[in-house]
């Protein structure tokens, strides 16, 4: 049992030992990934906050230039930064592995939100909702998980 799935803001990656989630789905990624803790919180945000400022710089740049007349190098900026930001929205991903003895209990909606209850690095019962989840891991998620799915 080995299968990736998309969701909204990356990938979620499931293979006999683990839930894997990720940016990239690629399977190498997870060999560097570690169970959910105040230290993988603290280098997700960080990655996400270097984002956000490489994009708020983008948007001063922009405005700049939209106000010191020069509209082409503006509408050039302002497509720019939709473009990086597409581009750098799956490094605001969550990136670490819930071990499959450590999940409680899988949540499906109709939606396709996952909602997954599990115990983190330092046993305390802990969440995530995944978003978006494709049709196909959805279906993968209610034949090998049933055990976890609760209506």
């Amino acid at each position: 049992m080995k299968d990736y799935f998309k969701h909204d803001k990356g990938y979620l990656l499931i293979n006999e030992e683990a839930f894997f989630l990720t940016s990239s789905g690629n399977w190498s990624e997870i060999l560097s990934l570690s169970e959910k803790s105040i230290s993988s919180r603290k280098v997700n945000n960080r990655r996400a906050d270097r984002m956000y400022y490489f994009v708020g710089l983008l948007m001063v740049a922009c405005f700049y230039a939209f106000y010191s007349k020069k509209i082409l190098a503006g509408f050039g900026g302002m497509a720019l930064l939709f473009f990086v930001w597409n581009y750098l929205k799956n490094e605001t991903t969550a990136r670490y592995k819930i071990p499959l003895q450590k999940i409680i209990q899988l949540e499906i909606t109709e939606s396709r939100k996952l909602q997954i209850r599990f115990y983190n690095e330092m046993g305390q019962e802990d969440t995530e909702y995944i978003h978006g989840v494709e049709p196909r891991g959805i279906a993968f998620l209610k034949k090998n998980f049933i055990k976890f799915i609760v209506s």
